[in-house]
């Protein structure tokens, strides 16, 4: 396998990996659903568990975000306007989301150590830094907007069939509405599943970049 064909079967696999480890996320959570003090006394009862949590649901939108700039990658034409949105989303979202799950470490050993009413207090105070929401808005939104965006736009240049941004959409939908409950994760592990089928359509040609394929052209009689 050369180098294009690796890269073009990690990003056919990245939306199911990051399907499944949200689903690992979720059965690891010790609170699913839970804020506030419940929260922080589930992080601080069972550390192990939280470990298992938060490294899921890292890597998972790490891995999401990751596919949809390697979709934005591959749209040079019609769609590249709404490809290059995508990305920004992308980076917006990469660059915050996976990063804000180091809070849960945080809340699980402060629990343990200094207690869990000065814990949900430092919680209290730290959502009160404009800062955070700056960086919070941005960041749901690319998690949310980058990958359906990014389909979209592939599917504008001819790259995808409708059903491929429709299983994004759907899978996100039911990300959202579950509010990443098992069920939800699930639907969306099997919806980007789907999407996954898709990329799989798409011409391997497509994953030359121009200049490889200008210089076989040159090199043809």
């Amino acid at each position: 396998m050369n180098a294009l064909a690796a890269r073009r079967w990690a990003l056919i696999v990245a939306p199911v990996a990051a399907g499944t480890l949200t689903i690992v996320g979720v059965i690891a959570d010790p609170a699913p659903g839970a804020e506030g003090r419940e929260l922080v006394e589930a992080y601080a009862s069972d550390p192990d568990a939280l470990n298992f949590k938060s490294l899921g649901y890292h890597f998972a939108y790490t891995i999401w975000l990751a596919a949809a700039l390697g979709i934005v990658g591959l749209v040079r034409r019609r769609g590249s306007w709404l490809a290059n949105v995508a990305g920004l989303l992308a980076i917006l979202g990469i660059s915050s989301i996976p990063g804000f799950l180091v809070s849960d470490f945080i809340d699980s050993a402060m629990g343990r150590l200094v207690g869990i009413n000065e814990t949900v207090r430092v919680g209290e105070a730290v959502e009160e830094q404009w800062g955070l929401a700056v960086m919070a808005v941005p960041g749901f939104a690319g998690l949310l907007l980058a990958l359906p965006l990014a389909a979209i736009a592939a599917w504008r240049a001819a790259l995808l069939s409708w059903w491929g941004p429709a299983s994004v959409i759907a899978g996100m939908a039911a990300f959202i509405g579950f509010d990443a409950t098992l069920a939800g994760n699930v639907l969306l592990t099997i919806a980007f599943a789907i999407f996954a089928a898709a990329l799989t359509r798409i011409d391997p040609a497509v994953w030359q970049s121009p200049v490889t394929v200008s210089a076989t052209r040159a090199a043809s009689p």
